[in-house]
């Protein structure tokens, strides 16, 4: 008799963002384990068995985070700052404006 054989795949979640290993089944809906997000298969980044599939997995979230924290560094290395002459525009008695917000010619 022949061995029955698992197929997983490698999902990422829309909402989180984070890939997972999931077995595939008939249906093509699966939950997130982070965010038990509930969603259907859109694209498979990969399929084979449970130990490939986990060592995928790894890569690319290690692969997600490092691109994160390249962004998270870029940021901090050149915040953005308001002009310099932007609270000289106005006086100590005038509401600044929120922002979004218009300021309005005093009358």
């Amino acid at each position: 008799m022949a061995k029955m054989v698992q197929v997983f795949m490698v999902v990422r979640c829309y909402s989180c963002e984070t890939f997972q290993v999931h077995q595939v089944k008939k249906t093509n809906k699966w939950a997130c384990k982070v965010c038990n997000e509930k969603q259907s298969v859109v694209k498979v980044f990969g399929k084979g068995n449970a130990a490939d599939c986990r060592k995928h997995v790894q890569k690319m979230n290690m692969m997600r985070g490092q691109k994160e924290a390249e962004k998270v560094a870029a940021a901090l290395e050149n915040p953005m700052h308001p002009p310099e002459d932007y609270a000289s525009t106005f006086t100590a008695d005038e509401p600044q404006p929120q922002p979004g917000e218009e300021q309005l010619p005093h009358p």
